[in-house]
């Protein structure tokens, strides 16, 4: 027995001895193939690793996309969830018909620009037709990113146009289904950017411009006529937004004057702003707007506007321009325009002031109204507000947004979110 055991021993090491020479001889080619295969099976734990993180993103286990950096190919779908349909098919049938109240009920956004659009563009649309809802999983849990194709019929034009649009579908406390107009979130914002550059969104983005170009290209008058009804559409809108804001019920949604008298409106008033710290000045209210200046802590300028979308356009080198309200503050109390007098009562003044009545504790009516770090929807969010909690008013500005009190915290909401 002693005799086969060593006999067993000696044969495995002489076969070892045999494999390591084999290796010795071919590790010229032995070599390569084994580094092959050892950066194969890293690559398939990365690729395991990375797409239980997109799952586990998109299973909702968080309220956000969290750290992962890449999604992975998410099919699109043609939907068949007839909750999403209809509700797509509700949005699309009041934007046509210019129904606000229903397009705010669905299309859930801070400054209700939706549903003031949707009263605007019904003047030009006459409906919509053949809507087809593609679908992606949606970056939390209960959402989905739906691209919405579809025919528009214009008024004073006898063919359809082909249009797409991305929507944020999400679904709230009480399990219904709204689109999403409000997020500020950039895991969110990237997730749906991330999404729009997989292959079947862009051919579906292909196919609709190759339509649309080839109804432009066959009636050189249908781009102008285009170019028009856009302009004119941002027009009213913007103009909807400023009376809103303010509260100027004299001209309604399609630009027409009242009867009220024209030598009883308000002379416009302006404003010195000065910078808390350093920012941007550009040509436009907006961030892709182009940059022309900068203006650094302290600077002063003259405020001309300040607009619902949180801007303020400002004079700036003898012309016009653009800053974001949350970094600037006003140093007196505003002026009339070739007056040089006061525009408005300090709020610690006396009882007769316009403004007096909405200083002070006030009720948020309506549900989950956010508390906002600056003058804008683009701020960030220090808190959300139930419908019916007391906030404390410091003050309210002519563009449309109240600092306030709450919990502790300092912030911005939209003054028509406030129970006057």
């Amino acid at each position: 027995m002693k005799q086969r055991k060593r006999s067993r021993a000696t044969g495995w090491r002489n076969d070892s001895t045999g494999i390591l020479a084999i290796f010795a001889d071919n590790k010229k080619f032995l070599m390569p193939v084994i580094f092959f295969i050892a950066v194969l099976i890293t690559v398939v734990v990365v690729y395991k690793a990375n797409r239980m993180a997109s799952e586990s993103a998109l299973a909702g286990n968080d309220s956000s996309v969290g750290e992962v950096n890449e999604i992975q190919e998410i099919t699109m779908e043609e939907c068949e969830d007839q909750n999403i349909i209809d509700l797509v098919t509700r949005y699309y049938n009041a934007m046509a018909e210019g129904n606000k109240t229903e397009v705010d009920a669905i299309y859930r956004g801070l400054d209700n620009a939706q549903g003031l659009k949707a009263e605007a563009i019904s003047k030009f649309i006459e409906r919509y037709d053949s809507i087809k809802v593609y679908t992606k999983p949606g970056p939390i849990q209960n959402s989905y990113i739906a691209y919405v194709y579809n025919m528009v019929k214009l008024y004073d034009y006898e063919k359809a146009l082909p249009g797409l649009e991305t929507l944020y579908i999400c679904t709230d406390e009480n399990g219904e289904l709204f689109i999403n107009g409000d997020s500020e979130d950039e895991t969110i914002i990237n997730y749906i950017k991330s999404l729009s550059v997989q292959a079947d969104v862009i051919d579906l983005n292909n196919k609709v411009a190759s339509e649309y170009n080839e109804m432009i290209n066959a009636d050189e008058n249908l781009a102008a006529q285009l170019t028009n009804m856009r302009k004119d559409i941002q027009a009213v809108v913007a103009e909807a937004m400023v009376n809103q804001a303010t509260g100027d019920a004299s001209t309604d949604i399609s630009g027409d004057a009242s009867s009220t008298d024209a030598s009883q409106e308000a002379a416009p008033v302006t404003y010195t702003i000065k910078a808390k710290e350093n920012v941007k000045i550009r040509k436009g209210d907006s961030t892709d707007a182009e940059e022309i200046g900068k203006a650094e802590a302290g600077d002063e300028f003259k405020e001309l506007e300040a607009l619902p979308s949180g801007w303020s356009k400002i004079e700036y080198n003898g012309g016009e321009a653009y800053v974001k309200s949350e970094f600037f503050e006003r140093v007196d109390n505003g002026t009339e325009a070739g007056e040089g007098q006061s525009a408005t009562a300090d709020s610690s003044s006396s009882a007769n002031d316009d403004s007096a009545g909405k200083i002070g504790t006030k009720k948020i009516k309506a549900d989950s109204v956010r508390l906002r770090k600056g003058q804008g929807t683009d701020s960030a969010i220090l808190a959300t507000i139930d419908k019916g909690s007391t906030v404390n008013v410091i003050e309210e500005n002519s563009n449309g947004w109240s600092k306030v009190e709450y919990d502790g915290q300092t912030g911005y909401i939209k003054s028509e979110l406030i129970e006057q």
